[in-house]
Order: structure tokens, then C-alpha cells, then sequence
């Protein structure tokens, strides 16, 4: 049996070796990636109007992210991504 499929979405994920709040960077843009157990994947973005590097905050935007995704069905992964990046001393956090 031969299956095909059209591809939908293309992505390219890192995991650093380092926190890159350690490293001195901030983020606008949180993002979240959920691939359910048909395989189909939903991600949802959400920009704040300042920059960001404490947890709480990238939790906040995460959380409001999942909210506009149906949670109706299996998940097989969940992601949660960091960008819009800056170097932290070029910006002031809110």
C-alpha cells in the first residue's frame, strides 16, 4: 500500500545547548506547535507589545496561544517556541 500525502507546513527546530536567557536575549513573539495523533499540526503565534525573557511571561503567551487551538484531540507533541529575538541590552523588557 502507497500513501500520499501533500505537504502542508515545513519547519526547522533547534535545541540549544545553552538557555538563551543566559545568553542574553529577549523575545516579542511566543509561538506554540501542536502535532496531534492524526499527525495534523495547528500553531498559533502571538506577539507582545514589548520584549520578554522571565518565565512568567512566556507562560502567559503560551497559555493564550493554546487557548485558539482545539484541545479536543489526542496530542503526540506540543512545542513552545521563542522568537523575534534581541539582545537584551538593546531593549527595555516590560
Amino acid at each position: 500500500m502507497v500513501t500520499e500525502s501533500k505537504h502542508v507546513s515545513m519547519s526547522c527546530e533547534t535545541t540549544f545547548d545553552r538557555d538563551l536567557q543566559r545568553k542574553g536575549y529577549v523575545a516579542k513573539t511566543i509561538g506554540i506547535k501542536l502535532r496531534y495523533d492524526d499527525f495534523k499540526i495547528a500553531t498559533r503565534d502571538q506577539t507582545a507589545d514589548g520584549y520578554m525573557a522571565d518565565a512568567a511571561s512566556l507562560r502567559k503567551h503560551a497559555g493564550q496561544c493554546l487557548k485558539r487551538v482545539p484541545l479536543d484531540r489526542k496530542l503526540r507533541q506540543l512545542g513552545v517556541r521563542a522568537s523575534n529575538l534581541a539582545k537584551a541590552e538593546e531593549f527595555a523588557l516590560f
